[in-house]
């Protein structure tokens, strides 16, 4: 689903598959009762449809939450992971990005998304972070974290006190930089704000 708000007016497209829609009837309610006592301008919007375990729509504007499923509910945060990885990497490194990364045996030797970098690469750091998040490169998120903390644990860790002090409440834990799937590491749709 693509949602938007701006200016007090909410506009939404869905697309829903042909599977379960369960509560898509109960948010529409929520929305039609949010929208009509708070939105005049807004009683010509279409209300998504949600086939997400887990959703919010809210004003971009206000923060307010519109429309929430799930919001709460643990989730695998998967690539998403990635935009705090760099947040943390330039919150500790700063500009400081144009230092050649090492690159472990264990960052090159990463599966499903990567980059490609291999140990014997010479990057800097920042093609390697901009890799990341344009490739969804797994790897290149090992390499941002080795070498910014010296290994993904710590760097686990640091990514959780950024996000801490961030303001967030407990509501997001980080193991990994680059989001694959791990007992433990999750977060919200609430978070996703």
């Amino acid at each position: 689903a693509v949602c938007a708000a701006s200016d007090n007016a909410v506009t939404s497209k869905a697309a829903v598959s042909s599977g379960s829609q369960t509560g898509t009837s109960e948010l529409a309610k929520q929305a039609e009762v949010f929208l009509g006592e708070k939105n005049s301008a807004a009683k010509s919007v279409a209300v998504p449809g949600f086939a997400a375990e887990a959703a919010v729509l809210m004003n971009a504007d206000t923060g307010e939450v519109l429309v929430a499923r799930n919001e709460n509910k643990r989730m695998h945060p998967a690539s998403t992971t990635k935009m705090v990885t760099l947040l943390t990497a330039l919150k500790l490194q700063g500009t400081r990005l144009d230092e050649l990364a090492t690159i472990s045996p264990y960052a090159a030797s990463m599966e499903e998304s990567n980059l490609g970098v291999k140990t014997t690469d010479q990057l800097p750091l920042q093609a390697v972070a901009e890799g990341m998040m344009v490739a969804s490169g797994n790897d290149a998120a090992v390499v941002v974290a080795e070498n910014v903390s010296g290994s993904v644990y710590r760097f686990a860790l640091e990514m959780n006190e950024v996000d801490q002090r961030s303001g967030r409440q407990q509501r997001v834990y980080f193991l990994n930089p680059h989001g694959l799937t791990e007992v433990g590491h999750y977060s919200t749709a609430l978070d996703l704000d």
